[in-house]
C-alpha cells in the first residue's frame, strides 16, 4: 500500500441512496479523524523524544528521560498504525460502500470502530459507531452478481444499467441471495 492511498479518500458514488450518503459521509469523516490521530500521535512521539533527550543529559534526569523516549517511541507506533489502519478502512468499509458490496460490512465497521477509538483518538470510532447504526438502518437489497466474473455490480442511476467494475462493462446481473430457502410447513396432524 503507498502512501498516497493511505492519505486519499476516494469519490463518493453520487448515485448512493441517501442512508447509504449518510453512512458515506460518516465514515469519510472518521477516516479524516484516523489521519488526524497519526498526525497528532506523531507529533506527540517526536516532541516525547525530543524532551526525553533533552532531559537525559542531566544527571538527576536520566531515569525520567529514558521513560519520555520510550513514550515518543510508542506514540510514533500508534502513528504509523493509525496511518496503515486509515488506508485500510478505506479499502475494506468506504469503497464498499461506494460500489455496492454490503457482505460483510457490519463486521468490518465493528472492529474498526473498536480500532478507532484507540488510533483516531476516540471521535474516530464513535462516527464508525453511528456510521453503522445508520448502516443498519437501511435495508440491504439483494447482492446482484456479475454473469462473467461473479463480482458485485453497481446500478449506474444516469444509464439504467447495471455495471461490474472487474469487467470494466455493463452486464445483466444474476441476483445472488445467501438466504436458504424455508421448507413449507409441516402437514397438520390429524387428530
Amino acid at each position: 500500500m503507498d502512501l498516497e492511498a493511505m492519505i486519499s479518500i476516494p469519490e463518493s458514488n453520487p448515485n448512493l441512496q441517501p442512508q447509504l450518503k449518510e453512512t458515506r459521509e460518516l465514515m469519510q469523516y472518521a477516516a479524516i479523524f484516523l489521519l488526524v490521530g497519526a498526525v497528532l500521535w506523531g507529533l506527540w512521539g517526536i516532541w516525547s523524544i525530543f524532551s526525553g533527550l533533552l532531559w537525559s543529559t542531566t544527571w538527576y534526569g536520566q531515569f525520567y528521560g529514558t521513560r519520555l523516549i520510550i513514550w515518543g517511541l510508542i506514540g510514533l507506533v500508534f502513528a504509523g498504525i493509525a496511518l496503515v489502519l486509515k488506508g485500510k478502512f478505506t479499502e475494506d468499509v468506504i469503497s464498499p460502500i461506494d460500489e455496492g458490496r454490503y457482505t460483510d460490512l457490519e463486521n468490518k465497521m465493528i472492529l474498526y470502530g473498536i480500532l478507532g477509538l484507540v488510533f483516531g483518538l476516540a471521535l474516530s470510532g464513535i462516527l464508525i459507531f453511528i456510521g453503522y447504526m445508520k448502516f443498519q438502518e437501511y435495508e440491504t437489497p439483494e447482492e446482484k452478481k456479475c454473469p462473467t466474473c461473479s463480482s458485485s455490480v453497481r446500478f449506474i442511476q444516469e444509464y439504467e444499467r447495471w455495471y461490474c467494475d472487474s469487467c470494466k462493462d455493463y452486464k445483466e446481473p444474476i441476483v445472488h441471495t445467501d438466504v436458504k430457502p424455508t421448507p413449507p410447513p409441516p402437514p397438520p396432524q390429524s387428530q
